[in-house]
């Protein structure tokens, strides 16, 4: 089995997910009423969608919730945010009943972005007042260390922090906790929603700003907020309920893993371990964020061996963020329902053993988090108990809440590199993301192939996968279907009448403009071929596009073949030796070599996007049947259509 490696936190992220520094307290109300955490003075609710609002409180106790526009002299005068100015003025009122169970829930009806507003829940001798609550779009950003990674630890991150002057976007760090207690509550209380400014955005998930500021640059009058709701080194398990679980085979094997992991340890043992595990972890950080900034450019082979490698994974604890559902009940179940547009979720990591069944668990996950934000659903039924249920079968679909997914970017570690030994891990687990997005309503695929680093987990560039998370919802959740936001995606294979051709073709939609592009990673396990090889590849291929081009005609096609003339231009523009190319190809065996590719641009008024043609070639395979693309740790991916994005992975074999 290959070496399991240690996905962790991200470098300098804030490990309890709150800071005091910057923050304004909020109204926490008392035992007869509260209001859930993730209300706070400089909130943003979600716009053109029904606005729920809820909390605990003594049983019988009645209640107001009031929505009305602020007067601006009331407004905070460190808030640095403009105020969008509108004609119009808009006030709501609902009144509601803590249930039997101490819980409360009431929805304000939908409205627009366009003033500043107070929101106003009071009872008889209680009134809990949140100032200069905005009205726009709301996104949960949500997964493990990569979405974790902070603004001021990403690529120029000194220089976006003192960039980062819009105080219409907005975050809300979700204490990081894996059990309901005290020292969640005591988090809870000390949270609040932060305007975005040099001196706030350096603690906000850069690709959560980067996708926020992106939304910004669409509706510069809409306000954005972000929920950053995530653990780095958790499991997908540590996302969902119990229930879930525990109905499947491969659920119930994570529960079965923990529970042998806590078996026969107490708590006080547990509490001890995990407090000596965070001294050595702090410390380790702290020698880490001394080393970078002594020698900002330091390499992390030169920091594991002077201060030896990250200290993980912790230990295992029945209170702990990483255990299966934790998070789920600590931080998700905390800020459901709160409004929200959609979510960002970039997880997988530290799944990376269990690929097999990911694809499964992703789906039940999300199901699960539609569930919680099923609003109809939970004004007709007994929310407090939902999950547990019988309802919660019947309902887990009827939410689409839409999800974003981050396809796994590329990563090899150096000493498998180095050893030839690629563990084909996360090509699992990147077919596992690409076919929920296939057939899973509302969930989306925003492909990350260019965005990993060589022996580098946590790669800081973050502008990169937020921009492109803010396309892909513009253009599926948003609809703005003039955005190009699709990679270009395997549609099908061409095979030429002969059964005997060595050539097989690879037909791509969403595809305009589709190109090779400079990329010189490579498989170290594979040699690198002559001159002549390529030539000889090149040659074979050129005098199959007649042939091609034919059957693409027929299918209703219209080819612009290249010059049967060969030429260093065309050798460089349409051409990819075997091992620049990313692709493979196999016969009826399963057993794949790298293939050398000719791209050919097709046009069809019939297809949206537009679609390619790329033509395969192996002198080790005489039959080609099965193909496939960027399916390793690491190599060259050098497919993009016109707006830059690259080619989705794939693989037509499957055992």
């Amino acid at each position: 089995m290959a070496t399991t490696i240690a996905t962790g936190p991200a470098p300098g992220s804030n490990a309890g997910g709150v800071s005091g520094e910057h923050m304004e307290s909020k109204p926490l109300g008392n035992e007869r009423l509260r209001v859930a955490a993730v209300f706070s003075h400089h909130m943003v609710l979600q716009r053109r969608k029904p606005i729920p609002v809820f909390g605990e409180g003594k049983p019988g106790t009645s209640f107001t919730v009031e929505l009305k526009p602020q007067i601006p002299a009331l407004l905070s005068e460190s808030v640095s945010s403009p105020e969008v100015h509108t004609s119009s003025s808009y006030h709501a009122v609902v009144h509601g009943t803590v249930d039997e169970h101490g819980q409360w829930l009431v929805v304000l009806p939908a409205m627009d972005s366009g003033k500043t507003y107070r929101l106003i829940v009071s009872a008889q001798d209680i009134r809990l007042e949140y100032r200069d609550v905005l009205i726009g779009e709301v996104w949960i950003a949500s997964g493990q260390s990569n979405i974790e990674f902070e603004l001021h630890n990403a690529l120029d991150g000194e220089s976006e922090v003192a960039l980062a002057t819009d105080g219409n976007i907005r975050f809300f760090n979700t204490p990081k906790r894996g059990a309901l207690g005290d020292e969640l509550f005591e988090d809870e209380n000390a949270s609040s929603w932060q305007v975005c400014s040099p001196a706030t955005a350096g603690y906000m998930s850069a690709i959560a700003y980067f996708f926020a500021r992106k939304l910004r640059s669409q509706w510069p009058d809409v306000p954005v907020g972000i929920v950053d709701c995530y653990v780095g080194g958790t499991s997908i398990s540590c996302w969902m309920s119990e229930k879930t679980l525990r109905a499947t085979q491969y659920g119930n094997a994570y529960l079965e893993r923990y529970e042998q992991q806590i078996a026969g340890k107490s708590l006080e043992s547990m509490h001890e371990a995990m407090a000596q595990w965070q001294k050595v972890f702090d410390q380790w950080n702290a020698d880490i964020a001394r080393a970078q900034l002594v020698q900002p450019d330091i390499d992390w082979d030169t920091l594991n061996t002077q201060y030896g490698e990250c200290p993980w994974p912790p230990p295992m604890t029945s209170f702990s963020q990483f255990r299966p559902t934790g998070p789920f009940i600590a931080m998700v179940s905390r800020v459901a329902p709160y409004a929200i547009r959609g979510a960002l979720w970039y997880q997988g990591e530290e799944d990376e053993q269990y690929g097999s069944s990911y694809a499964a668990m992703l789906r039940d996950m999300i199901a699960d988090w539609r569930t919680l934000w099923n609003i109809d659903a939970l004004m007709a039924s007994d929310s407090n108990n939902l999950l547990q249920s019988d309802e919660h079968d019947a309902i887990r679909s009827a939410s689409p809440l839409p999800f974003v997914i981050a396809q796994l970017p590329q990563w090899i570690d150096k000493k498998q590199y180095v050893a030839h030994q690629d563990p084909m891990l996360w090509p699992v687990l990147r077919q596992a993301q690409s076919d929920v997005t296939h057939d899973t309503n509302d969930v989306y695929l925003t492909v990350l192939m260019d965005c990993g680093e060589f022996n580098n987990i946590h790669p800081v560039d973050k502008k990169t996968p937020g921009e492109r998370l803010a396309l892909t919802a513009l253009r599926h959740v948003y609809e703005q279907h003039s955005i190009v936001a699709d990679s270009p995606r395997f549609r099908d294979t061409l095979q030429l009448n002969d059964t005997q051709s060595p050539v097989i073709g690879v037909i791509f939609d969403t595809a305009d403009g589709m190109h090779f592009m400079h990329d010189d990673r490579r498989i170290a396990s594979e040699a690198v071929e002559s001159k002549d090889e390529a030539l000889s590849d090149f040659d074979v291929l050129r005098k199959s596009i007649t042939q091609i081009a034919r059957l693409l005609t027929a299918r209703g096609s219209v080819t612009e073949p290249i010059s049967s003339q060969t030429s260093e231009q065309q050798f460089d523009e349409w051409f990819r030796p075997r091992n620049a190319s990313g692709f493979e190809v196999a016969g009826e065996d399963g057993d794949f070599h790298q293939a050398a590719a000719m791209s050919l641009t097709l046009k069809s008024d019939a297809v949206d996007g537009g679609f390619a043609c790329i033509v395969l070639y192996s002198p080790n395979v005489p039959q080609p049947r099965f193909v496939r693309y960027g399916y390793f740790s690491w190599g060259p991916v050098p497919v993009f259509n016109s707006a830059g994005l690259p080619a989705e992975p794939f693989n037509t074999y499957r055992r």
